[in-house]
Order: structure tokens, then sequence, then C-alpha cells
């Protein structure tokens, strides 16, 4: 098992896979901005734990 993970994991390049390019500019832009509130939620939790504090004491959502 730890030789087949390996094997996937540290394997060598395919050169099937060399015309191949990381990321368009069209996937660039949504994937820069996921990835930026992704950051932003996890080193500043307030501004997602505020709104939901806020809609529990409103009674909204249960």
């Amino acid at each position: 098992m730890l030789r087949a993970v390996l094997a996937v994991t540290f394997g060598g390049r395919r050169p099937a896979f060399d015309k191949e390019r990381d990321l368009s500019a069209v996937e660039l832009v949504p994937s820069a901005i996921l990835l930026s509130m992704i950051i932003w939620i996890g080193v500043y939790p307030a501004v997602l734990s505020n709104t939901l504090q806020i809609a529990r004491t409103l009674g909204i959502g249960g």
C-alpha cells in the first residue's frame, strides 16, 4: 500500500501532461477569490460568526 502511495505521489513526470497548463485567466480569477475568502475567514472568523450570531438572535433560520 505504501509503495502504491509513493508511486502516485512522487512518481516521475509523464510526457502526456507536458502540454497541459495549470490555470487559465478564466479559472484563475474565481480561484483567487475563493482562496482569499478561505484565508480571510480562517484568519478573521468574526466576519462569519457575527453574521450568524445576529441571525440567531433575531430568530431567523431556526
